[in-house]
């Protein structure tokens, strides 16, 4: 009988030592939650901040707004703008080499097609 005394009391003890430690797990559990709801709080105290920091970052991006317009004008006006006659001048000159380009290519495509319904039949 001792001996069956001596498994009971060891099964009892580890009974005991496994409801200890989930309790002490509850326990720590529990702190958890209090420092996680504590913690929720620190972020909406943070939040709370980031409002106005959003508000701050809102007048800088407006200030910026404003001085990067400031400097392009400023920029613009050191342009050199070309006059009417040197206007009409480029134009011409680019619309006469895009003529001469498509024709070119027109051309090269035609002998090319040629060739190829020869070849094909």
């Amino acid at each position: 009988m001792s001996s069956k005394s001596q498994k009971h009391k060891s099964k009892q003890n580890k009974l005991e030592a496994v409801s200890a430690s989930s309790e002490s797990g509850i326990a720590k559990n529990e702190d958890n939650i209090e420092s996680k709801s504590a913690d929720k709080k620190i972020l909406t105290k943070k939040a709370g901040t980031k409002k106005t920091t959003n508000d701050m970052s809102l007048k800088k991006i407006i200030q910026q707004t404003g001085s990067f317009l400031r400097e392009a004008k400023s920029e613009l006006q050191k342009v050199k703008w070309p006059t009417k006659k040197e206007l009409i001048s480029s134009t011409i000159v680019v619309v006469v080499l895009s003529l001469i380009v498509g024709a070119y290519l027109g051309l090269l495509d035609l002998v090319l097609v040629k060739i190829v319904t020869l070849v094909v039949g």
